[in-house]
């Protein structure tokens, strides 16, 4: 782990990509620089109440470390050892910000989940061929988690599996959701499904597409 004092944030070792990026966008907030902080606030403009979000692939804590600002209480869940290092320091003297490390899918087991790139912490994921950090996965709606009013999935291609396992959580809260869907990328293609199957997924049970911007899709319940 190494702290960077130009961005304000405790990184994984190697990383340099995300460093790079926050530093050409140059928003700083609260003393640090952000990291999508303008896809944040757009989504946050949807949300009535401000009671419990959710972080669903919770990395350092770059969208957990705003959201306490923002929220009566944080949830966040991310399986990697050296990210969940991180994710302590960044938030460390935060009191209303919580962190399970494991992975989240639709079903309960163990999978493999590994950086891809080196100079990226930001591209990892679950792994099928079984290679890198074997961690625990499990379901959100395992949690019974009660009056989410927002909640963000970024999971490298694994988004609609955690709806799925997410469903019931879904229909109880009803939370806009921002979910990440790349089709460029194709990344859901490792897992031999569609680029924005998560999407269509969430439209199954009610939502509708509020907005998308570059890869990320805010979702509204319907009324």
């Amino acid at each position: 782990m190494k702290h960077d004092r130009k961005t304000g944030w405790h990184f994984p070792d190697g990383e340099t990509h995300l460093i790079k990026w926050m530093l050409t966008v140059n928003d700083p907030f609260q003393g640090r620089l952000t990291y999508q902080r303008r896809k944040y606030l757009a989504a946050l403009e949807f949300v009535k109440e401000r009671r419990v979000a959710v972080d669903i692939g919770g990395h350092v804590g770059l969208w957990s470390w705003p959201m306490s600002f923002d929220f009566e209480r944080v949830v966040a869940f991310e399986p990697l050892s050296a990210h969940v290092e991180c994710f302590h320091s960044n938030l460390a003297g935060v009191t209303n910000v919580e962190l399970r490390q494991c992975a989240l899918g639709e079903s309960i087991g163990e999978v493999a989940v590994r950086n891809r790139t080196p100079d990226s912490s930001g591209d990892t994921g679950v792994d099928p061929d079984g290679e890198g950090e074997l961690v625990r996965l499990r379901m959100l709606d395992e949690f019974e988690l009660r009056d989410v009013d927002f909640l963000k999935c970024d999971c490298e291609g694994f988004e609609v599996f955690v709806m799925r396992g997410a469903e019931e959580t879904l229909k109880r809260c009803k939370p806009v959701v921002i979910v990440e869907q790349k089709p460029e990328t194709g990344m859901e293609a490792r897992y031999g499904i569609g680029a924005t199957d998560a999407v269509t997924y969430l439209q199954s049970l009610g939502y509708r597409k509020a907005r998308a911007i570059q890869g990320d899709y805010i979702m509204v319940p319907q009324a």
